[in-house]
């Protein structure tokens, strides 16, 4: 340990850090600089801290805090705490506008996130560095990629759950009452005892694996193992999703229109050509549904076998419908055999899929 400085009086400073200047021109200022370095560039060391700071029992308790000095001057860039993966950060202090907090690189957090969240964001226009592109030009479809990804409920993990041992948190009194060396010690035995143990253990995420196969520049993995997903920039393919829906939702009810509108001008040739020996299978009706669609068929007499086979996006089978009339019939499908969202469907006629569409299963 550096340095330890205990303090018990009613209004204590630990450490108390000012730099003041005289001039304006100033390239560094730092109140209290604290560095965690190594005895040797080939030392290894299982975690080093340059500043922690540790909140204890009180009605107003703040490990560390950071704020903007209130005076005359008001600066253009400012952050009350400022983090970086690195030292030297080409980036170091160059951002705009005031922030709580301000991190460069990447941030791992843990059991939910109480505040709001900014993320860079890019323009349409190629200036940028790498460029952009829309989603929408690459040819690919972004409902299709999320919908091979499910969402999963699970508990937070306990390290006593697999060792057996009994996982004894200390009071809020005990734990103050600790020492440094023995509280270090504590949490070295148990692991985190902090905000942790207040909240719920159920906890929702998506299968980091199913979402790296399809997005694997969102998930990161550390030399321990340990996977994160990163959340906030899968927003914009939400987005991008919501809009692929809605365009193909668009194009199939013009597209019904089409054809009803074509049904009532040929005045039953339509009729007559299905009677013949032509496979067909319309878009179901209403589509998206809560409750059931109804699929109109025309199946030709000489079929042998002929079903319906509902898929989900990953390409999971989920329901299969035996056709057994011929010629014109209908098949009923219901919501309370699906969950809610698109699926694929088609028809097989001995063996042969003739004809594939979507429907969307909708509540509410």
């Amino acid at each position: 340990m550096g340095l330890h400085i205990k303090n018990t009086t009613n209004a204590s400073c630990g450490i108390f850090g000012e730099q003041i200047s005289v001039s304006n021109a100033i390239d560094g200022c730092y109140g209290i600089l604290s560095t965690a370095i190594g005895g040797s560039n080939s030392d290894t060391y299982q975690s080093a801290t340059g500043l922690a700071g540790m909140a204890g029992r009180a009605q107003t308790s703040i490990g560390l805090f950071g704020g903007k000095h209130i005076g005359s001057f008001v600066p253009t860039n400012f952050a009350g705490v400022y983090g970086s993966e690195t030292w030297n950060t080409p980036s170091f202090y160059n951002y705009s506008g005031l922030y709580a907090g301000y991190f460069y690189g990447k941030v791992r957090v843990t059991n939910g996130i109480y505040a709001t969240v900014l993320s860079p964001s890019a323009s349409a226009s190629p200036s940028g560095q790498g460029g952009t592109t829309f989603l929408s030009d690459r040819g690919e479809s972004v409902t299709d990629k999320l919908g091979r990804v499910q969402a999963l409920q699970f508990l937070r993990y306990d390290p006593t759950e697999e060792t057996g041992a009994t996982r004894n948190i200390p009071t809020d009194d005990e734990i103050d009452s600790m020492s440094p060396s023995e509280l270090d010690s504590l949490v070295r035995a148990i692991g985190p005892i902090e905000p942790e143990r207040y909240l719920s253990p159920v906890q929702y995420g998506l299968d980091a694996n199913q979402l790296k196969a399809v997005y694997p520049e969102l998930v990161y993995e550390d030399a321990n193992g340990n996977v994160s997903i990163n959340y906030v920039e899968m927003v914009p393919l939400l987005v991008q999703s919501i809009n692929e829906l809605k365009a193909e939702l668009a194009e199939l009810k013009g597209t019904s229109a089409k054809k009803e509108k074509a049904k009532t001008e040929t005045t039953g040739i339509e009729d007559n050509v299905s009677d013949i020996d032509m496979v067909r299978m319309d878009q179901n009706k209403p589509n998206p549904f809560s409750e059931s669609t109804v699929i109109s068929l025309n199946i030709p007499a000489e079929t042998q076998t002929a079903s319906i086979i509902i898929y989900d996006m990953s390409g999971k089978q989920v329901q299969s419908i035996a056709v057994t009339e011929r010629g014109k019939t209908d098949i009923t499908v219901y919501a309370r055999d699906l969950s809610a969202g698109m699926y694929i469907y088609a028809l097989v006629v001995d063996g042969k899929v003739e004809v594939t569409r979507r429907m969307i299963v909708s509540r509410g």
